[in-house]
């Protein structure tokens, strides 16, 4: 039984081309970065001002991609792999999110915009209903390969230490900025 633990980094952007390597494409699913800045449930749906290219749906890629250089060591066997550039805006959500980072840290707050959250979804689907909204306990534990920029809550149904947070937590970039975000399945 293949074993398949997901992924997911926010890296700074900078220009990037593909490689040779093999695009690693998940055939059956689809996958979509959400947050407050895509409007949560509507980021399937929502497309660029052309009208019909996807907007927030992450491109399948190789090892080889420029934009993963940074961790591609990390990977020892992926299964697939994506990635889409995003910008968390600096205007302010209304709302905020606040975690303790670390047992006996201090309790930071995050602006609404600073949320992210990959949903996963059939390529098949009329109606383009997420399976999950990782992380959560339908996606299983996400692991972070970049908490200098991104904070996750941990995987446990009840935070295991005050403000941690839990599996239904929003994780949360560290500050607004144009960013990386990738995300894969690694078999182990």
């Amino acid at each position: 039984m293949k074993k398949f633990i997901p992924l997911v980094l926010l890296l700074s952007a900078t220009l990037a081309s593909c490689g040779a390597a093999p695009i690693l494409a998940d055939a059956d699913h689809n996958y979509f970065v959400t947050g407050n800045f895509a409007g949560w449930g509507d980021a399937p749906t929502a497309t660029e001002e052309d009208g019909t290219t996807l907007k927030y749906v992450l491109e399948a890629v190789s090892v080889n991609d420029e934009r993963v250089a940074s961790v591609k060591s990390q990977f020892k066997n992926p299964e697939f792999l994506y990635v889409i550039e995003i910008t968390l805006p600096e205007t302010a959500a209304g709302w905020d999110v606040k975690y303790v980072r670390t047992e006996g840290g201090t309790e930071e707050t995050f602006d609404g915009n600073l949320t992210v959250k990959i949903l996963q979804v059939d390529v098949d689907a009329e109606v383009p209903v997420p399976n999950y909204w990782a992380q959560n306990p339908e996606s299983g534990v996400v692991n972070n390969l970049t908490p200098s920029t991104l904070y996750i809550p941990p995987f446990f149904e009840e935070a295991p230490y005050e403000g941690a947070g839990d599996w239904n937590g929003n994780p949360v970039a560290l500050t607004h900025g144009r960013y990386y975000l990738v995300f894969g399945e690694q078999l182990f």
